[in-house]
């Protein structure tokens, strides 16, 4: 009895399964129920698997970020953990994502397992790979588009497709390598340029060297006549004399004649006899050859950033995109159905520009977004974050403040964020020297943040900004943080600011102290160790005190990154103390001796 009463219920399953993964021949369309089939095994099988593993290497990537508060933080920490640690979990992420599209391709899910696939190479920091993916979603989901219909493909029409993308694949690589032959080229005729100009301009002041010579030698040669005449002109003289004299002692003359006088009066037209001095006549000098004006408009391309040397300055590259201005102007609501993934797609497309250093066409895309009324407003906001980011990496810092600023002000990021961007906008507007913003937002990190590392720089930063000029208050209120029990972790990092706040007020002998007990208080081997050493090199150098400068620039060798830009200065600092260490320690003994010598002196008296 049993049995007949299971069977047609195991009968009506086993149709729904066949009719779930069968689609109507007829029409080639997927039917209702196999829609949702696919929908919900996409979903919550092969994605949502996926997902975790992206989210969990994500997570594990933010807590290997040591964060370093002497510098600039950076917008997105997961960037600096070692791709390689997550490597294996995010190729599972990929190869899932992957299964979902294969196997259940009708479903609503595709969009986002593509998006998913884009975004695990990213973190991956294979940013080649992840713009080809999203650039490849830009032209599959994009709802400007007609709604694709989704067709088995047949043999023939598979081997076209993937041929036309093997095509695509390699039109796009010969463009980047013909861009990047321009480029070479481009810098060759500038480096040729720049090379016959600096010779021109070396042969010019060669010419000008000997021109002033050969005049000199002509000015020593006019001089050499002149003293010779003169001395002509006093042997004639002296001989003139000699005969007057010779005359007048022959003749016999009354006492109180007048001629003798009148015979030594003739006989001295010196002054009439001098050579006028005659002007050499001056030489017509060259024009310089100006470098500058010659190369005007490459060094304005170069020092845009370009690599480009043109006769007109550089053009930023902008894609123009269309917002269909049909559409509503508010953003749909998806709150009861799948919300589609191409404008975050956009987005995450914009973030690859910028780690590839396309500045221009992440600019122009994401400035699409947000002034476009459709997008979402959580991508919106991550938009401003993005670009913020953007235009740190372009040293535009007054841009990201405004964009950075317009993220916060959404409120769509997490409350941890949103900190760590209210730190980045207090650490730009210190670098712009708006103090007063700087303390406010440094205020406001201190208040959102829930790791207390960052509240704790945030008040140890408000602190020196809110004091202004005044040195002895912001010292006590720095000393007062000092004592209390829940920054005994943190003395080395006071001590760092402390000894910041004197050299800002010229107390060189406050910094030493303030720098010397950070390097006993830092035990972990913090940045601002590296940054101690530094400080203490570049003081004792001044004050002359080479042994201990040569041994601070040993530390700070050390201890510094090689990324860091400051790495050449202390390795030639370094070459160039340790000649003047050899000198003093070859004086050394000297210096003992004498002051043995004088010792029994100064105690007699």
């Amino acid at each position: 009895m049993k049995r007949t009463l299971y069977s047609p219920f195991i009968f009506i399953c086993l149709l729904l399964i066949v009719s779930c993964s069968t689609s109507k021949k007829n029409t080639g369309k997927t039917s209702w129920l196999a829609q949702k089939y696919h929908n919900l095994t996409s979903k919550y099988n092969g994605y949502f698997n996926a997902n975790e593993l992206y989210l969990g290497s994500l997570e594990k990537l933010k807590s290997q970020h040591a964060a370093n508060y002497t510098q600039i933080l950076p917008v997105y920490e997961e960037l600096d953990g070692n791709p390689m640690s997550v490597s294996s979990d995010l190729d599972n992420a990929i190869k899932k994502s992957s299964i979902v599209i294969e196997l259940h391709r009708p479903a609503r899910w595709t969009d986002d397992a593509y998006l998913l696939i884009g975004k695990s190479h990213y973190l991956k920091q294979e940013f080649e790979t992840a713009e080809e993916v999203f650039l490849f979603m830009e032209d599959a989901f994009n709802p400007d588009f007609k709604k694709r219909k989704y067709v088995k493909l047949s043999p023939k029409d598979k081997a076209l497709s993937k041929k036309k993308e093997l095509e695509e694949k390699q039109k796009r690589k010969e463009d980047l390598d013909r861009q990047k032959q321009l480029e070479k080229e481009a810098e060759e005729i500038y480096k040729r340029d720049a090379a016959r100009a600096k010779e021109r301009e070396k042969k010019e002041k060669l010419e000008e060297k000997k021109d002033l010579a050969k005049a000199k030698a002509k000015e020593r040669e006019d001089k050499a006549k002149e003293r010779k005449k003169a001395l002509k002109q006093k042997q004639k003289e002296r001989e003139q004399r000699i005969k007057d004299s010779k005359k007048n002692k022959g003749k016999t003359a009354p006492k109180k004649s007048p001629a003798p006088a009148v015979n030594k009066t003739v006989t001295a037209p010196v002054v009439e006899t001098k050579p006028v001095e005659t002007p050499a006549p001056k030489k017509e000098e060259k024009p310089k050859y100006d470098l500058n004006k010659i190369n005007q408009n490459k060094t304005q391309d170069y020092s845009s950033g370009s690599k480009y040397p043109a006769d007109e300055p550089e053009k930023p590259v902008t894609i123009q995109y269309k917002i269909d201005t049909r559409t509503s102007k508010k953003p749909k609501n998806y709150f009861w159905s799948h919300r589609p993934c191409f404008q975050e797609s956009q987005l995450w497309l914009a973030k690859t520009y910028t780690e590839r250093k396309k500045y221009e066409e992440a600019e122009s895309l994401l400035k699409i977004l947000i002034e476009d009324p459709t997008t979402f407003k959580d991508i919106k906001a991550q938009a401003h974050e993005a670009r913020g980011n953007n235009f740190i990496k372009m040293k535009n810092y007054a841009n990201a403040i405004s964009a950075l600023t317009s993220a916060v002000e959404m409120k769509e990021h997490k409350k941890s964020q949103r900190a760590r961007l209210c730190y980045i906008i207090a650490q730009l507007s210190q670098n712009q020297g708006d103090f007063n913003k700087a303390s406010e937002y440094f205020a406001m990190a201190a208040k959102l943040s829930t790791d207390y590392e960052m509240e704790f720089n945030a008040a140890l930063s408000q602190a020196t900004q809110t004091a202004g000029g005044d040195y002895l208050s912001t010292k006590e209120k720095l000393e007062k943080m000092l004592k209390e029990g829940k920054n005994k972790e943190y003395k080395a990092d006071i001590y760092y600011a402390l000894g910041n706040l004197a050299i800002a007020h010229d107390n060189k002998q406050d910094a030493k102290l303030a720098y010397q007990n950070c390097l006993r208080n830092d035990e972990k081997d913090s940045p601002k160790k590296t940054e101690s050493y530094y400080q203490l090199a570049n003081l004792s150098f001044q004050d002359e005190d080479y042994l201990a400068s040569k041994n601070y620039f040993d530390s700070t060798a050390l201890t510094l990154p090689k990324n860091d830009p400051r790495t050449k200065s202390v390795n030639s600092y370094q070459l160039c103390l340790a000649i003047k260490k050899g000198i003093s320690l070859s004086l050394r003994p000297i210096q003992m001796h004498l002051s043995l010598t004088f010792l029994p002196m100064t105690k007699k008296k």
